[in-house]
């Protein structure tokens, strides 16, 4: 974590060695010293991902590299680039340009999400499904809720219980969560009733459920609330830290 000084009023994520933060009114990015590498007169600013960021200025969205470049298309909306391509929204619509800004997937999705495995979760008619980075269907829009494909798997709710699928659209674990989120470390967390465990990739509880929040598992400890408490867990549910 980047300690920010006070000057900044609010900030972002730090990634690719910026972290976008606001300063009087206005989005700009610094860097871990705290030394400003762009201007600030962004309304909004995303963090780096793949050497671009997504600004906006009144109302419409591009794309800066590190020293504040952009090829001056614009944009109703733009997401984060994953695997080379982001999906931005064009006349109402979804579709993805690669990093030279090209339209490589034609806007025809009523929204879209980032690349993740190879596959990206669109939306048709308020249904998930998924594409492949040609841009192709490969898991057909039939989800009211769905996740990022993590681990082989993702996240899905076809009806009222979540499960996990393949790429191929297969349950792997049944849909049987009232919340299910990707996987991460192996482990993924789940909510059986009104209480939150944690799963591994076969469906098997590896933690049983009996947290009040959780998240996800990161460099092998996990943040979760007990009797009201925050506690940080390894992934045998052993508590290392409490509040």
């Amino acid at each position: 974590k980047i300690a920010v000084n006070l000057i900044y009023s609010a900030g972002g994520e730090f990634s690719e060695g910026l972290i976008p933060v606001m300063k009087d009114g206005f989005w700009g990015y610094i860097d871990s010293g705290e030394t400003e590498k762009t201007e600030f007169k962004y309304d909004f600013a995303d963090s780096f991902s793949e050497g671009m960021a997504a600004v906006q200025i009144g109302g419409r969205s591009f794309y800066i590299d590190k020293n504040g470049h952009s090829s001056g298309k614009t944009y109703e909306y733009a997401q984060k680039f994953s695997e080379g391509l982001a999906a931005v929204q064009i006349n109402g619509k979804y579709g993805y340009i690669d990093k030279e800004e090209k339209i490589v997937i034609e806007p025809i999705f009523d929204r879209a999400f980032e690349f993740s495995e190879g596959m990206a979760k669109v939306l048709i008619d308020d249904k998930a499904g998924y594409i492949n980075t040609k841009g192709d269907i490969k898991i057909e829009a039939e989800y009211i809720d769905s996740g990022y494909f993590k681990e082989e798997l993702a996240p899905v709710q076809k009806s009222v219980k979540y499960g996990y699928i393949n790429k191929k659209g297969k349950y792997i674990i049944k849909d049987k969560f009232e919340y299910a989120a990707e996987f991460s470390e192996g482990a993924a967390l789940v909510r059986d009733g009104e209480k939150y465990g944690y799963i591994d990739t076969k469906g098997n509880y590896i933690i049983n459920p009996y947290y009040e929040e959780g998240y996800d598992f990161k460099n092998g400890i996990a943040l979760v609330k007990i009797d009201k408490k925050y506690v940080c867990i390894d992934i045998k549910g052993e508590i290392i830290w409490r509040e």
